[in-house]
């Protein structure tokens, strides 16, 4: 096998609580999920060294192609990992928005590492590359409904969730820093909320989705480092979205609708305004070991 092609999916966050501070990272309580918007990373081998990278696609304005970029230094770790003399050329077709807070950039790297290890046939442990390379990248591997802790490294998988959720995702111009927006935080940070994250499992298992207690302590710093967010909030209320939630540290804003018919309506009159929004579902761990190499 010379080429390999691999799907990596987005993520969002239902959940995120700041709960405290280990060094220079935060340290997250959060729940989050896979969803089925995707950037599709295409990997084939070299005969030489070399590391090359193409993005294409509207989302792939702006982002570096040369060593910075995350998706080279995986593919770099993993050749230094298992001490290989290969080159591979590294062709992502862009599709997950930058600066969106949907986990774009940790996409890349877990995509390009399960491509290496599926094309060079290895079986070293990618989780610690990825966790060496993006706080949230060790998630990406696997996917699916998971609690992540510490700066996001630390996973507990929630194969019990099975939830389907219609989701509307609107992007405001601009994007957020995630930088910024932390940095912005921790000069007004927020009271940590006891079990949030308990309680919006025991929902998600049993509750209905009127009654889901979702949140994000980033919201409050984002809004005020780009306006489109709360714009975007009244937007997909406005819309039907029965829940409305901001997704990392943005600025991506995610509706939660109560059936595809309702959505799909919604997506139509959110186009008719000029808004640029996508449509996702949320995907369980098995769908996107399923999906990976569709």
């Amino acid at each position: 096998m010379n080429t390999v092609k691999v799907n990596a999916f987005a993520k969002v966050n239902l959940y995120l609580d700041i709960v405290g501070a280990k060094g220079e990272y935060h340290q997250l309580d959060t729940l989050v999920t896979s969803i089925t918007l995707f950037d599709a990373i295409t990997i084939l081998k070299r005969s030489d060294n070399c590391v090359n990278l193409l993005m294409r696609g509207a989302c792939a304005k702006d982002i570096p192609l040369g060593e910075d970029n995350n998706a080279v230094k995986a593919a770099r770790a993993f050749i230094i990992k298992n001490n290989l003399d290969v080159g591979v050329d590294i062709i992502i077709d862009k599709k997950i928005p930058v600066g969106s807070g949907l986990g774009g950039s940790s996409a890349d790297i877990a995509g390009t590492l399960i491509g290496m290890q599926a094309l060079f046939k290895t079986d070293c442990d990618i989780k610690q590359i990825a966790d060496s390379l993006g706080s949230d990248s060790g998630y990406m591997l696997t996917g699916g409904w998971a609690r992540l802790n510490g700066r996001g490294d630390i996973v507990t998988g929630l194969p019990e969730i099975d939830k389907k959720l219609d989701l509307i995702i609107l992007m405001p111009e601009g994007g957020c820093s995630t930088k910024d927006v932390f940095a912005l935080y921790d000069s007004e940070p927020s009271l940590i909320k006891e079990n949030g994250v308990n309680r919006l499992i025991d929902q998600l298992l049993s509750g209905d989705l009127v009654n889901y207690d979702l949140y994000n302590a980033l919201k409050a710093p984002a809004e005020r480092l780009n306006g489109g967010i709360k714009a975007a909030f009244t937007a997909l209320k406005a819309a039907g979205a029965k829940k409305v939630f901001l997704s990392g540290s943005g600025s991506a804003v995610c509706g939660v609708f109560d059936s595809e018919t309702a959505l799909d309506a919604a997506y139509d009159s959110l186009k008719l305004q000029g808004q640029n929004a996508y449509k996702a579902q949320t995907l369980t761990a098995k769908e996107v070991a399923k999906k990976l190499f569709d």
